[in-house]
């Protein structure tokens, strides 16, 4: 979570990332930056789970005002991808549903993304909201992929973008100021990492020497990951070479 003073209103903003093994809370350290805290579950998306969060969200000191905005961002495979040209708020889960199934107990949102010209329609766990409607009259719930897709402008360098979470991975190809591909795959080892890398590669033709990588999250814990990408692709960057660069996971729009 990220608790973001607003100095013309004099409000707070209170953000969170959900993903399935729990959810993160960042927060002023007292310095000049941001500290992390992170509550893990086996499994967030069940009725224990959100059961167990709702328990562990009561004690915290943010949860006892209410609070002008709060901005939720949800880490799920739950989604689509539509052009805006055939894009429509009554189709929109008709065309979800040729990827995704229908869940009971579930929201529909989506977030349009106009420099990529496309509409990210998702589910998401309604229970999000009966966990947060009494703090706040304003709520945004937003899929993590709004977020990394709208810190990508036409103007990115080529290459693949890699968003890491704890078990899961987010993967964006940019080539000639055209976004290829968005997906979300199971990531923990590096292992897993760099099959997706080169699965990426094969689907979309291109070759990895020729292929530059750019990472956001803690490729330092994953085994010495640096130099097993770079022993097969042509470079590595954290964040990017110009003005790409991950904070505070993918809250990027809101630091």
């Amino acid at each position: 979570m990220i608790v973001k003073e607003n100095t013309k209103a004099g409000a707070k903003t209170i953000s969170f990332l959900f993903e399935d093994s729990g959810f993160s809370v960042i927060m002023p350290d007292g310095k000049s930056g941001f500290s992390k805290n992170s509550f893990h579950m086996e499994t967030l998306y069940t009725v224990n789970g959100w059961e167990k969060a709702k328990q562990v969200l009561e004690k915290q000191i943010f949860f006892q005002a209410k609070h002008e905005f709060i901005d939720i961002s949800v880490l799920n495979n739950r989604f689509t991808l539509i052009p805006l040209e055939h894009f429509d708020e009554d189709t929109a889960e008709i065309f979800l549903n040729y990827n995704v199934p229908f869940s009971l107990n579930e929201g529909l949102r989506f977030n349009l993304i106009p420099q990529w010209d496309t509409a990210l329609v998702f589910y998401y766990p309604e229970e999000i909201e009966t966990l947060f409607e009494n703090y706040s009259d304003k709520l945004r719930i937003t899929h993590t992929g709004f977020k990394l897709l709208s810190n990508l402008s036409l103007h990115s360098n080529n290459g693949i973008y890699v968003n890491l979470y704890e078990k899961q991975a987010e993967f964006a190809v940019i080539q000639d100021s055209k976004l290829l591909l968005y997906n979300i795959f199971p990531c923990e080892t590096m292992k897993d990492i760099l099959y997706f890398l080169f699965l990426t590669c094969q689907k979309l033709s291109l070759s990895a020497e020729n292929t530059d990588v750019f990472y956001l999250g803690r490729l330092e814990d994953k085994e010495s990951g640096r130099e097993q990408i770079l022993r097969f692709f042509r470079s590595l960057y954290r964040g990017g070479k110009n003005e790409f660069e991950g904070r505070n996971f993918t809250t990027l729009d809101l630091l």
